[in-house]
């Protein structure tokens, strides 16, 4: 199991980003996270404009076929927002603007937000939500956080490799005793090698095969995201053939 726990020092207040990665260090994660980027980018950016280029030259298209192009509009438009958003991470971290706001933040909110556009585009049958009680408020900015939440989402999505009949199992636990929430995705499909786990939140190699090899940058930027607000990211391999990633945030104590 691989469990990066954030610096100490975050256990009593958010550190800036700069304390994460050193600027030494930001050359080639920026070469690297370019070039899957701009490898991503092309999907969305082909299917928007084919798709809206047919809608405005054939208008006799039956109602099957213009609702058809328009979902997948739809669902491109949303994922190229996401490369958008995880690009802009890219940039703060350049900068060392990473500075999350330190405030109250519901998880289970940002789950809802999340779970329901991946409905909208993957329909209804493809997340199982287990959770316990209602989470108490975490420590975290709630736009990174429904953020990080997407991108772990999404992971896990194209870990499934479009396959309808595999399900997700999404997950909120409290635990007490280490002051935090948890967060988990599991998905129910082949085991991944210790190297795949202690590269679960990394950006991909481009040479690499397996289930890794299609993640893009999403899980590395819900490592970057979770840590910066004091968290934590985990991967490990569950009895019974699931894989499991996660995050955790310190609970927000200061009622």
């Amino acid at each position: 199991m691989l469990d990066r726990k954030p610096d100490p020092r975050a256990a009593a207040t958010v550190e800036p980003t700069r304390d994460i990665i050193d600027a030494n260090d930001l050359r080639p994660v920026r070469e690297a996270f370019l070039a899957i980027l701009s490898h991503e980018l092309r999907t969305p950016i082909t299917t928007i404009y084919a798709g809206s280029s047919v809608l405005a030259r054939r208008p006799t298209l039956s109602p099957r076929a213009t609702r058809t192009l328009a979902n997948d509009i739809s669902a491109e438009a949303a994922r190229l927002y996401d490369l958008v958003e995880d690009l802009l991470v890219l940039a703060r971290l350049e900068r060392h603007v990473l500075d999350p706001i330190d405030e109250p933040v519901l998880v289970q909110r940002a789950l809802e937000t999340t779970v329901r556009t991946v409905s909208e585009h993957f329909g209804d049958g493809l997340v199982d939500r287990l959770r316990e009680d209602e989470a108490p408020p975490v420590h975290g900015d709630a736009t990174y956080v429904e953020q990080a939440c997407r991108n772990l989402l999404m992971a896990a999505i194209r870990f499934a490799g479009g396959d309808a009949d595999r399900r997700l199992a999404l997950r909120i636990k409290t635990a007490p005793s280490a002051a935090e929430v948890r967060v988990a995705v599991q998905d129910r499909g082949p085991s991944l090698a210790e190297d795949e786990l202690a590269g679960a939140f990394d950006l991909p190699n481009p040479s690499a095969t397996g289930r890794l090899a299609g993640a893009g940058v999403g899980p590395f930027v819900c490592r970057q995201l979770v840590e910066a607000m004091g968290g934590r990211v985990w991967a490990r391999n569950v009895p019974g053939g699931v894989v499991e990633r996660g995050f955790a945030l310190r609970i927000d104590e200061r009622g």
